[in-house]
């Protein structure tokens, strides 16, 4: 903060902290994914962790008078793509900003992809205004390359949500 940084992301969030008293539930393997452990990824410690990096940054913020972004971001993974709603919400209310995966193509496994019961944009509709604030809305990663759909790039930019 001390640098002059405008904001913190932290990626992988889904990640974070496991369940203490579920511990692990499944074992690493090439098949882990089969079982998308979501209740793994997604816990509560990782919500607790994030609050208490704002904490900080609310301090800091404090201290200096200069606001500060905190923003999440999943990772790369496939367990929650076409959850409804999206998993990511549970920082809703700790970060300022929630990357949102909606418009990536080929995220998740290729399996999982074909198992879709909306499309982003119908998922995307059934979000609240204030969920819909919290959401950047990306259309690549760093695993998922830009592809030629113009119009999940425009989707981006004339929904409701923070452009990224």
């Amino acid at each position: 903060m001390k640098e002059g940084i405008d904001g913190i992301l932290l990626d992988n969030a889904a990640f974070f902290v496991e369940d203490k008293e579920k511990g692990t539930q499944s074992k690493l393997s090439s098949t882990w994914f089969e079982n998308c452990p979501n209740s793994q990824l997604y816990g509560n410690g990782s919500v607790k962790f994030v609050e208490s990096v704002r904490e900080k940054m609310n301090k800091w913020i404090k201290e200096s008078g200069k606001e500060k972004l905190l923003a999440v971001n999943s990772g790369d993974t496939g367990c929650g793509v076409g959850d409804n709603p999206d998993p990511m919400l549970m920082f809703k209310d700790v970060a300022d900003m929630i990357i949102s995966s909606e418009f990536v193509s080929n995220r998740g496994r290729s399996d999982t992809a074909l198992q879709f019961k909306e499309t982003a944009i119908q998922k995307y509709s059934t979000y609240s205004d204030f969920d819909k604030e919290k959401l950047g809305l990306i259309t690549s990663t760093s695993n998922n390359p830009t592809d030629s759909d113009m119009v999940k790039l425009a989707l981006t930019l004339l929904l409701p949500g923070m452009q990224t």
